[in-house]
Order: structure tokens, then C-alpha cells, then sequence
């Protein structure tokens, strides 16, 4: 039987992810779009983390509160959805530079996944009764998201 170092299997396959990551991501100009899921990902991953440590007694930032009323996160995604839409609508130009677009990319990622990380907490909440921040339609949102950045990364551009 052939042993089979580790280290070598490691960077077999470092190479390979950045061979497919040049080919389907950078040559197709699909840098934005690929980062603004990671991003998403990341986002609903940190909040359900967080979510998680306070359920489990341990106060993290001890909530957000405004004159006793419980702030959700999906308001901070919302704010940064609209934001990245105003540096779209208004800072789109041709000298449009890089660090710009990377910074929109961010927060439109973020933005998504706070919204999309309550979206079941948004469908279940009544008047007075507190919603079911597990409810299932989080997950159906969230797989049906990824979903759509998977295909705009996976498509040709008509250009190409």
C-alpha cells in the first residue's frame, strides 16, 4: 500500500483550488460576486455563532438596546444593503476604483446575510409575542441565495 504524505497531498490541493479559482472566478471576471458570497457565508456563519453564545447564558455586547427594546440585526443589514446600493447608484462612474468596489462588495455581502440570517425570525414575529429565530425559513432563504450566487459565478458572462 502507498503511503501517502500529508503534507504534499496539502499542497496538491492549495494548487488545485487556485487553478480552478483562476479559471472559473478571475478569468471570467467573477472576482465580485464570488467574495460578496463568501462574505454572505461568513456573515450568517459569525451571526448564527454569536446567536448561539448568548442562547447559551454568555452576553455578547449585551445585545443592542434602544430605551429598552431589543434591536435585530436584520436593521444593521438593511442599512447596509441601501448603502451599498447609494455607493452603486452614486459613486459608479469610470474612475469607479478598486478598493471602492471591494468595500461595496462587503457590505452588500454583510448586509445580505444579516437580513437573510433573521429572515425566519422576520416571517414568525407577531405584536408583542417574540418570533422563532430558528424557524426554517432562514435555511430555505439562505440555500435559495446561494443558489443564485453559485449560478452567477458558474455562468459564462455574455462576453466571454
Amino acid at each position: 500500500m502507498r503511503k501517502i504524505n500529508l503534507t504534499v497531498l496539502i499542497k496538491k490541493i492549495i494548487n488545485h483550488s487556485k487553478r480552478i479559482y483562476n479559471i472559473y472566478i478571475i478569468k471570467r471576471n467573477k472576482k465580485f460576486p464570488f467574495i460578496a458570497f463568501v462574505i454572505f457565508l461568513l456573515t450568517i456563519l459569525l451571526s448564527r455563532c454569536i446567536v448561539m453564545w448568548i442562547e447559551a447564558g454568555r452576553p455578547f455586547l449585551n445585545f443592542f438596546r434602544v430605551s429598552d427594546y431589543h434591536v435585530h440585526h436584520f436593521y444593521l443589514g438593511i442599512f447596509l444593503l441601501a448603502l451599498s446600493n447609494w455607493f452603486f447608484l452614486f459613486w459608479n462612474r469610470e474612475g469607479y476604483i478598486e478598493e471602492i468596489k471591494m468595500f461595496n462588495v462587503i457590505i452588500f455581502g454583510v448586509g445580505l446575510g444579516l437580513i437573510t440570517d433573521e429572515f425566519g425570525l422576520l416571517l414568525t414575529m407577531e405584536f408583542d409575542i417574540k418570533g422563532e429565530y430558528w424557524a426554517p425559513h432562514s435555511y430555505y432563504l439562505m440555500g435559495i441565495l446561494s443558489g443564485i450566487f453559485l449560478y452567477t459565478i458558474i455562468k459564462k458572462s455574455p462576453s466571454s
